[in-house]
């Protein structure tokens, strides 16, 4: 039996895991959650290294961390800033979630 390598997925938020952008502390809050997306990733989630990441503005974390939460969204790390190596699933790549296999 082949032994499987986890992989490194950098998710982006705004675009990704939310429809639209956020830039308060309100919008992150009332964000609309793309909730196949978010079941997809929590999928990946079992056999690989999810990091959440995001252009957001640091003063966002808390807000964006409860609405990790509400939406029950599973990760390993977050990121606020630039992105992370590894597989990036962003706005570019959201077409292509359907297609991840882990």
């Amino acid at each position: 039996m082949k032994k499987y390598k986890p992989k490194i997925y950098n998710v982006d938020i705004d675009g990704t895991l939310t429809y639209g952008t956020s830039w308060t502390a309100e919008e992150c809050l009332k964000a609309k959650p793309r909730l196949d997306v978010i079941a997809a990733i929590n999928e990946l989630y079992r056999y690989n290294a999810i990091t959440i990441y995001t252009a957001r503005r640091e003063d966002l974390f808390e807000a964006t961390m409860i609405w990790l939460r509400k939406y029950n969204v599973h990760y390993h790390n977050t990121n606020f800033g630039t992105k992370p190596p590894g597989v990036q699933i962003d706005l570019d790549a959201i077409n292509k979630i359907t297609d991840i296999k882990h």
